[in-house]
């Protein structure tokens, strides 16, 4: 499959302004990006990461990265934004020159400011950047209320984050619908996984090239999408009960190799024998609207039961890596089988709702 890649936000430094980044990502998965981040050459293993954990995100701030790095390249990410200016207690007047001298041009941006704390007064702040900015040059305009910066969402803003002393502001460079692949998504399914996360379960799996990678469970495609993206060559399958799942799948997915399959996943080693899967990634139902609380261990125990059937001759090479909500259904069902041994990936809230990631492999005899 050949990819288009958007342009590049690399981490070149300019003159007078900080080469530091501000990263959004979704609550829980900020350790999740630090590997990610490791995989592009982006930061050292041992690189210790400032993360602050926000209501509906975890911020991680990045500072002296090596210069050319394509930040653009991370998937887990709810939003890159660059920070020119970061400080403690008070902005000086030559940060507030650098700030202007940063969004000079710009169309006018909104401010949003965010405080954790009791050094920072939020309304004090706005009235104050407002003022001080526009008067550099920069056209701003103001939110006022903490409901309009949650419906936030467009490139003009201009944020700042304060968290007790400290503060840092960022301009966005990129949104999660904005990485490469995601503008040909057609259709989402209520309930879809939001592509982060879809990426960070695909690349807590490590998708290789050379894998065959069934979703028993695909829904619109979110997971499949992120593995075409993360191992390009890997040959794709996905299935949903759900016909009207598989449409949206269907042009969702448009331009992949995957196949779509309308079948119930308690039944796969029937229909796709001998395909030799190494890697299954599923979302598992847990029962909001999909799936029911009261079946779903017997149910997550023949999906991984039949997707393990169909590995190359039971392979050591298969591995799956599952989400749900449900972990109370997922611990019975893992109990039960006693040939796949498992290990706690990640954990996240999606929606409000906490949901445990899982990478089950055979154990070894």
């Amino acid at each position: 499959m050949k990819l288009t890649r958007a342009p590049a936000v690399t981490t070149t430094k300019k003159s007078g302004i900080a080469n530091a980044w501000l990263l959004q990502c979704p609550p829980g998965l900020a350790m999740c990006l630090k590997k990610e981040l490791q995989s592009i050459g982006a930061i050292a293993r041992d690189h210790r990461l400032f993360v602050k954990r926000q209501r509906n995100h975890d911020l991680v701030f990045l500072n002296n990265l090596k210069d050319g790095v394509d930040l653009k390249q991370l998937r887990i990410t709810e939003q890159i934004m660059s920070c020119p200016v970061f400080g403690r207690y008070k902005v000086s007047q030559t940060q507030l020159n650098t700030l202007a001298e940063s969004i000079a041009g710009d169309s006018p941006r909104r401010l949003l400011v965010q405080v954790a704390g009791r050094v920072f007064d939020r309304r004090d702040l706005l009235r104050w950047l407002t003022k001080e900015l526009n008067s550099r040059g920069a056209r701003l305009s103001e939110y006022n209320s903490e409901e309009d910066e949650e419906a936030a969402g467009g490139d003009d803003e201009l944020w700042m984050f304060c968290i007790d002393e400290n503060y840092y502001f960022g301009i966005p460079k990129q949104k999660s619908g904005q990485v490469a692949g995601r503008s040909s998504r057609v259709r989402e399914r209520e309930g879809s996984l939001p592509p982060p996360i879809a990426a960070a379960l695909v690349f807590a799996a490590s998708p290789r090239n050379d894998d065959v990678v069934l979703d028993p469970v695909c829904g619109s495609g979110s997971l499949l999408a992120e593995v075409s993206h993360y191992a390009p060559q890997a040959s794709g399958i996905g299935v949903d009960i759900d016909p009207q799942a598989i449409e949206i799948a269907s042009q969702n997915l448009r331009g992949t190799a995957v196949e779509l399959f309308n079948s119930d996943s308690r039944h796969l080693a029937e229909k796709l024998r001998g395909r030799g899967i190494s890697l299954v990634v599923a979302n598992l139902p847990f029962g909001i609207k999909y799936g029911d609380r009261k079946t779903n261990a017997d149910l997550y125990r023949q999906i991984l039961e039949q997707s393990f059937q169909l590995s190359a001759d039971r392979s050591s090479a298969w591995r799956a890596a599952v989400l749900t909500s449900d972990q109370e259904s997922l611990s019975t069902a893992l109990a039960k089988i006693d040939f796949l041994s498992h290990q706690e990936l990640f954990r996240v809230k999606i929606r409000g709702e906490l949901a445990v990631a899982v990478l089950l492999k055979p154990r070894r005899s």
